[in-house]
Parts: structure tokens; C-alpha cells; sequence
């Protein structure tokens, strides 16, 4: 068993004992660069030019297999040689080392802290994934390849969350603890979670509560995944200092009458918060 299968099995016991989230993120680093990207039999098989990156780093498989799927994309795409992708992992890890010391591990026994502070780690990595330059392709297979395995990671930790004290957290007074639940949700990209988060928020709109935009979110997700549209416009992307709609919505009124009906600001004040979020400076 690899150092990171090992990891990932330590994890899903979710005991007091089990490794802090912090080793966990380092582990997952600390193999991607201390193995071989391509050696012998590990080079067969080897996806060629074209494929998606994204993909190829976050197959649910171990760290070899990974490597050994995105080595065709470093000798295809890049003049980027085994060993200096090597090197760029070892500083991945490095950097991730050093932005997560100023992150405290939470007490293990407090389950709220432990979804902020995994919510922040989540931030942390894709925040680093951005910043890695595009044609920097060892440093985009390490940094996807750490949010992914990561994301892995949290639908457990929010799956034993959420089996606790059920989806009420997407419903929490406090903003920071519904967008941290929904981020662990949705970037695990976990139909299942995803569809039993979705089922108890219609019983619970169903019984007459309010929703919010971060409950909205996984709603949102969930139908884009599955119809390439959402209702709430909760997903959006900034362009020229203005939110856009991604995917833009089908019908604008209809978004508007829902949120209004599901105790949500009108549409034109969410536009005008997600202006001000998207605004330069």
C-alpha cells in the first residue's frame, strides 16, 4: 500500500487518533514528490497528447497511477524533463508546507472547527493551482492532483458531519459555517452527497424554512451537472468587473419569482452583490 493509499485509510476510520488534516495534505504532497514520474512498466500505457489534465490528475487511484497518466502531458506539452518535474512537485510540497503554518490544526474533537479549518485548507490549495503558471504542468499535476485527493477527503469527513447532525450546517446562522459545508460538498463532486444534501433541503423548504445562497449552491451544482443549468444563479464568473451567470440563466423572471419564494434576495440585489465582489481593488 502507498504512503497515500495508507493516508487516505487512516483517514476514513475518523478517529480522535487519526492523522490531523494538515499530515494529510503534506502526505499527499510529500508522495507526489518523492516518487518516480515514469519508470519501466509504469511508462506503458501512457495518455498522449490532448488529454485533459484535469482528468488525469484526479483519477480516484494511487499516486503512480496518476503520474504515470499526466507523463505524456509533461513530454508532450512542455520541455519540461522527468527530472525537472520532480523538482517542481518537491517545491509544491514546499509551498504548501509553508502556507499552511499559519493555519492552526483544529482540537480533533471539534467537529466545527475541523469543517472551517477544511474548508480553508480547500482555499488554500485551489488558490495555489491558480497561481501555478499555465505552462508550469508539473505544478499544475501536483496542485490538482493535492485539491482533488483533498476534496476526496472532505465528502468523507462531511458525509460522517452531515450523518450527525444532518444538513442543517447548509442553514447555519453563520455565514462562515453553511459556505464552508457547502464547499466541502461541492468539491467533492459526490453525486450521492450531494443528492441526500438536496433531499433534505426540499423537506426542510418543504416545512416551510428559508434558503440561502450557499444552501442554493449545491442545488445549483447538482442541476448543472445534470442539465447544464441552474436556477438560483448562485455560479457565476467575473468579467470586466461584472458578475456573469456561468451558466447564464434560461429564464431570468423564473430565477427571480424562486428566489424571491424561497425567502431569497431578489435577483437584481444578488447581481448587485456579486458586482461588488467581481469589482477591481
Amino acid at each position: 500500500m502507498t504512503v497515500l493509499l495508507a493516508a487516505v485509510a487512516a483517514f476514513m476510520l475518523y478517529e480522535g487518533s487519526a492523522p490531523s488534516a494538515k499530515a494529510l495534505v503534506k502526505d499527499e504532497l510529500a508522495v507526489l514528490a518523492a516518487g518516480d514520474l515514469c519508470a519501466g512498466g509504469a511508462c506503458e500505457s501512457v495518455v498522449g497528447p490532448g488529454a485533459d489534465l484535469a482528468s488525469a490528475a484526479c483519477q480516484a487511484n494511487a499516486a503512480d497511477a496518476m503520474l504515470r497518466n499526466v507523463i505524456g502531458l509533461l513530454e508532450t506539452q512542455s520541455p519540461v524533463s522527468a527530472a525537472d518535474a520532480q523538482t517542481a512537485l518537491g517545491a509544491a510540497f514546499a509551498t504548501v508546507d509553508q502556507r499552511l503554518a499559519s493555519l492552526p490544526d483544529p482540537a480533533s474533537s471539534d467537529s466545527r472547527q475541523a469543517l472551517l479549518y477544511r474548508a480553508r485548507v480547500d482555499q488554500v490549495l485551489l488558490g495555489e493551482r491558480a497561481r501555478a503558471g499555465r505552462s508550469d504542468w508539473a505544478a499544475q499535476v501536483a496542485w490538482r492532483r493535492a485539491a482533488c485527493e483533498w476534496a476526496r477527503q472532505n465528502a468523507t469527513f462531511i458525509a460522517a458531519y452531515t450523518d450527525a447532525s444532518g444538513f442543517g450546517v447548509l442553514l447555519d446562522d453563520a455565514q462562515e459555517v453553511r459556505s464552508a459545508a457547502q464547499v466541502l460538498i461541492q468539491h467533492s463532486e459526490d453525486a450521492a452527497l450531494a443528492d441526500k444534501a438536496i433531499t433534505w433541503l426540499e423537506a426542510a423548504m418543504a416545512e416551510g424554512r428559508a434558503l440561502n445562497d450557499e444552501a442554493a449552491a449545491v442545488i445549483d451544482r447538482r442541476r448543472i451537472r445534470t442539465s447544464g443549468r441552474q436556477l438560483y444563479g448562485t455560479h457565476f464568473t467575473c468579467a470586466e468587473g461584472r458578475a456573469v451567470f456561468r451558466p447564464e440563466l434560461a429564464d431570468r423572471e423564473a430565477a427571480d419569482q424562486e428566489r424571491r419564494r424561497r425567502g431569497m434576495s431578489s435577483l437584481a440585489e444578488h447581481q448587485r452583490d456579486l458586482d461588488e465582489t467581481c469589482a477591481p481593488g
